[in-house]
């Protein structure tokens, strides 16, 4: 903040035109306002790319996606690079990529193809693939119960 207050004095201590001292006092408020948001140029200079590679994110945690690669993950998690026609999976503490017959599923792989669900709890730790047919009742994978409305009352796990 006391460099924002210096550069203002030394705006407003040159002489200039009125309408050429609104313009850098503009400019230098709405640079800190932008660098405050997260906008800054340090953040801009985190990662360098290579020629032919796009940046992935912002921030510290951005990664460079070389040709073919596409951009994966959010700010909470970081980001990654997935392969064209992979989708990206955030489910988990660090952005991972699966097939397109793969599920998200807390960092392991359920195959949609043989029809596995993702079975996790309330804390979504200790995740499993229930088999096809199977739901999942409080962390287990289990055969449905005969109720349609709670199918995990008398389910068999």
């Amino acid at each position: 903040m006391s460099i924002l207050f210096d550069d203002l004095s030394r705006i407003i201590a040159k002489p200039m035109p009125r309408r050429e001292a609104f313009k850098l006092i503009g400019g230098a408020l709405g640079g800190a306002f932008i660098t405050r948001l997260g906008f800054g140029i340090e953040q801009a200079a985190a990662v360098t790319c290579e020629k032919g590679e796009s940046l992935c994110g912002s921030g510290s945690k951005a990664v460079c996606c070389s040709a073919g690669k596409v951009c994966c993950g959010d700010s909470t998690v970081g980001w990654t690079c997935c392969p064209s026609g992979h989708k990206c999976c955030t489910d988990a503490s660090k952005p991972y990529c699966r097939t397109t017959t793969e599920g998200c599923c807390c960092g392991i792989t359920c195959d949609k193809g043989a029809k596995q669900t993702c079975c996790t709890g309330a804390s979504g730790k200790n995740p499993r693939c229930c088999a096809a047919g199977e739901i999942c009742c409080s962390d287990k994978c289990c055969t449905a119960g005969p109720s349609p409305k709670d199918p995990c009352y008398k389910a068999k796990c």
